[in-house]
């Protein structure tokens, strides 16, 4: 029950033995697709595997070679995206007109199609520009050893590409320009012939050099040397625009919903019943809030008690139901703790409602009359208000970051490094990721990969925090640590 390593796709025969197997591997020919994706896989005999040779399945059932019946029966068992693969169709909606060399030469993506139509005239005549598709990229990234030089260390992948790393674009344009139009034939050739004639496009990848000697070492060299740059979010606000009323802005001024002012520290608002989650009902009150009134909270709690799911929902319905003071009620006022800073008031100077405000637009550090360290967080609306918040008269602005600016910072968990500004918050810090790590904050929320450096006003000053910029050919301008 093993997928022999050049096998062009794999299928339950009909026979007692194949039924044994767990289910129809490949839907289609591997050989005519390079299709490796789970998708187009499955587990069957080896022996089966011989008997499909180089057909689809549905061509394999039509020779006689398979009984379609014994296919058919095993289909209900796989899911939409492994189903289709098993139709009589199968080949035709993957290929439409073109066989794998045209695929091959002319991506049918509609950006690389076009943006290789327009290369193609910087040239006198065609024939100049050829498409290379992702999938023979694929094999040939692996078999040539590329892979493990970004390995995931969460995953411990060395045979997966590593997506988390921005330089693995790099990587695949090193094996795009060290694979040639001749390359691109053989391969194609190998997967038109496929098992029959003892190759395959697996079997020329993984015979294909190098391109030169020790090119595996060359590109672990060059790929210590990339600095990925990063184009900077420092929104837009239009000064003279602003004077006449016509003042933009990139980001957001602040939260839909308009609440009213509690204290100085919550504000309400009101929420469907329905709506009204467990965690409200309690006597301390979480991120998301409580329900105001006491009696009503109680009440609550106790008709709801232990519920969950539906029964929680009936439970809220059966409430209002019963007579009582809260019959027919449809709505209630929640309370959330929303301190000053982060408010916008409505109006400005007697206010009585507020928003919650929403994204930040830069993040300051100043220097005291005392030579202590502080930061400040500056809102998107209260970069748009004109007005200069200072943390003390005499205070000196030393420093200022946006999302997405190019910093290096001398002294952090990782060293000496060059990173990216990813966030900073109402608590004065602000959060870096080296500049190659790509989705750090799902990698966070997932698997708790913690790639951010985070510092304060007086941290970043001793670490050397400035700014920094890479140029239109990789190279890092770097004026040095500042000195106040």
């Amino acid at each position: 029950m093993a997928r022999e390593p050049m096998a062009s796709f794999c299928i339950c025969a009909a026979s007692a033995q194949a039924t044994r197997a767990m289910c129809p591997p490949f839907a289609r020919a591997y050989s005519r697709t390079l299709d490796d994706s789970f998708a187009n896989r499955t587990l069957c005999l080896k022996e089966a595997n011989r008997a499909k040779s180089n057909d689809a399945p549905h061509e394999a059932a039509q020779k006689g070679v398979l009984d379609w019946d014994a296919i058919e029966a095993n289909l209900k068992n796989l899911p939409e995206n492994k189903r289709w693969r098993f139709g009589p169709d199968a080949m035709a909606r993957f290929e439409g007109d073109n066989d794998f060399l045209d695929r091959a030469l002319v991506d049918t993506q509609y950006l690389a199609k076009i943006s290789r139509m327009y290369l193609d005239t910087l040239f006198t005549r065609g024939g100049h520009v050829w498409v290379v598709p992702g999938r023979m990229t694929e094999m040939l990234r692996r078999h040539w050893g590329l892979n493990s030089l970004l390995s995931d260390k969460a995953r411990g992948a060395v045979k997966a590409k590593n997506r988390t790393d921005h330089r693995h674009h790099a990587i695949d344009a090193a094996v795009v320009a060290a694979t040639d139009y001749g390359l691109v034939q053989k391969i194609s050739r190998a997967a038109g012939l496929g098992e029959h004639a003892g190759q395959s496009a697996e079997l020329i990848a993984r015979d294909t050099p190098e391109p030169w000697e020790h090119f595996r070492t060359d590109i672990a060299a060059q790929l210590d040397k990339i600095i990925v740059s990063h184009r900077a979010d420092h929104g837009r606000i239009d000064v003279e625009g602003r004077k006449t009323g016509r003042d933009s802005t990139a980001g957001q001024l602040h939260q839909a919903t308009v609440y009213s002012i509690v204290n100085d520290t919550q504000v309400a608002a009101r929420t469907d019943l329905l709506s009204v989650k467990p965690a409200q009902l309690m006597e301390k009150a979480g991120k998301s809030g409580q329900v105001r009134d006491p009696y009503l909270r109680n009440a609550l709690f106790v008709d709801t008690k232990n519920k969950t799911g539906k029964d929680y929902e009936t439970a809220l319905r059966n409430f209002v139901a019963k007579d009582g003071p809260y019959q027919g009620m449809r709505r209630v006022r929640i309370t959330i703790t929303l301190q000053d800073q982060a408010r916008v008031p409505v109006p400005h100077d007697a206010p009585i409602k507020a928003y919650q405000g929403g994204s930040n637009h830069k993040y300051e550090i100043w220097r005291l009359p005392n030579g202590k360290y502080v930061a400040q967080v500056i809102s998107t609306y209260e970069a748009h208000t004109g007005v200069e918040k200072r943390p003390h008269p005499a205070a000196k602005k030393i420093a200022r970051f946006s999302k997405m600016d190019m910093v290096r910072v001398e002294d952090s968990k990782f060293g000496a490094v060059t990173a990216t500004v990813a966030k900073f918050d109402g608590n004065g810090k602000i959060e870096l990721v080296p500049h190659n790590e790509a989705n750090a904050s799902d990698r966070y929320k997932k698997i708790k990969e913690d790639l951010y450096i985070r510092l304060s006003a007086t941290t970043a000053v001793k670490s050397g925090l400035r700014r920094v910029h890479v140029d239109e050919i990789g190279r890092l301008r770097d004026p040095g640590p500042p000195t106040f």
